[in-house]
């Protein structure tokens, strides 16, 4: 039986003193997190957020 990889979790955006999301409850994933942090604070008026992604190993 072929065994499956869980998904990777990718987040980008993560500025100084922000959190990193999680993964939607329940959903597995490969660990480490790939999470690519900006070094210093988001700029005045960006009202983004980190995004997280789920990426399948194919």
């Amino acid at each position: 039986m072929a065994k499956t990889q869980p998904p990777l979790w990718l987040v980008t955006g993560v500025f100084e003193g922000e959190q990193v999301p999680e993964p939607p409850d329940g959903v597995a994933t490969y660990e480490p997190w790939i999470v690519i942090h900006v070094d210093g604070k988001r700029p005045a008026g960006d009202t983004g957020k980190p995004i997280g992604k789920l990426c399948p190993l194919h």
